[in-house]
């Protein structure tokens, strides 16, 4: 009975070109000079960190010390992908932008009060004048 050929994942690969052999087997050096393995696969978790840090603070302009600011670099970070980047950007979203929620105008809503009870007619009348005034910028019709 012939045996099988071993298959090809079984076979030892040669390690890529462009890294160099150490004195110790299956570990390289990259062209920057990271111990990595045959694959190219970085060995040094504080080589990564440095890396990452570098990386961090290219893109934030500080490092990332909170899982927030980890979202951010990446969100900003062009060399990701798009579906990666759009990913970190609504993770982050809820904990940089306050949600608008309505408050008003709602069926069954009862009404805000103001606290504006009791006040006389021409400060209501003022109030009235301003509110407009606001809504009229905000609305980009100011006069």
């Amino acid at each position: 009975m012939a045996s099988k050929p071993p298959s090809r994942s079984a076979l030892p690969r040669a390690p890529r070109s462009s890294l160099k052999a150490t004195d110790v087997p299956g570990v390289y050096k990259n062209r920057a000079g990271l111990t990595v393995d045959e694959n190219g696969v970085a060995l040094s978790f504080k080589s990564i960190k440095q890396k990452d840090d570098a990386r961090f603070t290219e893109v934030l302009g500080k490092s990332a010390d909170t899982p927030l600011d980890i979202l951010e670099g990446v969100a900003r970070d062009p060399r990701y992908p798009m579906h990666v980047r759009m990913d970190a950007a609504n993770k982050a979203a809820p904990y940089r932008h306050a949600k608008r929620v309505a408050i008003q105008g709602v069926d069954g809503a009862p009404p805000i009060n103001m606290g504006l009870e009791g006040l006389p007619k021409a400060k209501l009348d003022e109030y009235e004048a301003l509110l407009k005034q606001a809504l009229a910028v905000a609305s980009g019709v100011a006069k």
